[in-house]
């Protein structure tokens, strides 16, 4: 009966996990540049039931075009690094950039983009006659036709190294990275990367958790009944 107890117990908690994962990944359905929340088993405990453990699925999401030349579009097992104002590194694979009143190349949260020589300023041409913005598949860019330097491009030997710190980015959590080779990636100017997210294959799952996650309320609720009425039968 304990064990019993025990397994239903631990479906709950389980369902209610996935549950959250599930809508957490819905939620993000169209942010831009998001990975997915996956779970696997595995058993580590006396009475041989699954436990869960969360892991970010990093496949490539589809490059959409928007022809704004500060949107980029990461393609391979890459991030873009961008810096706080107290030296901070972070990464993401959200390629949506604008231009701060200081003219830095920032993010929607004000995180400097990074090149090889450090945030990326556009200031020194801003009275260029030419100022277009153009960045190559390898990250070189150029304001006019003055170049400006190369995107920061990294890769890390295991994605378990980062961990996802909000809005879309992720910060190192033991080791450190390394400058991507151009060869393992390619930008897209004017594009943007979609959310990993299949939304049918969410919602499957959805369906397929809650039935589970009922299934195990019920049957909490019959052995909730059984134990009460053993014990008022013991006190007969």
């Amino acid at each position: 009966m304990i064990k019993g107890i025990y397994a239903a117990a631990r479906s709950l908690e389980k369902n209610n996990k996935l549950i959250n994962i599930i809508a957490n990944n819905l939620a993000n359905l169209n942010s831009i540049g998001y990975k997915k929340d996956s779970t696997f088993s595995h058993i580590m405990n006396e009475y041989n039931l699954p436990d869960l453990n969360e892991y970010t699925d990093f496949s490539q999401g589809e490059l959409v075009q928007t022809s704004n030349p500060l949107d980029l579009g990461l393609k391979g097992k890459v991030f873009f690094a961008m810096q706080d104002d107290n030296g901070e590194i972070y990464f993401t694979r959200n390629g949506r950039f604008t231009i701060s009143e200081e003219g830095y190349i920032v993010n929607e949260n004000g995180l400097k983009l990074l090149g090889e020589n450090g945030p990326l300023n556009i200031n020194d041409n801003l009275f260029d006659d030419n100022r277009k913005i153009q960045i190559n598949k390898n990250g070189d860019i150029k304001v006019g036709k003055l170049d400006l330097d190369t995107l920061k491009i990294v890769k890390f030997e295991n994605t378990d190294q980062i961990t996802k710190s909000g809005a879309n980015n992720y910060k190192l959590v033991y080791g450190d990275y390394n400058t991507a080779d151009t060869s393992e990636y390619e930008i897209q100017q004017g594009f943007l990367e979609n959310s990993n997210v299949n939304a049918i294959e969410e919602m499957e799952s959805m369906i397929k958790v809650s039935k589970d996650f009922e299934s195990a309320q019920k049957v909490m609720n019959y052995i909730d009944n059984i134990m009460e009425k053993a014990s008022e039968i013991g006190k007969v």
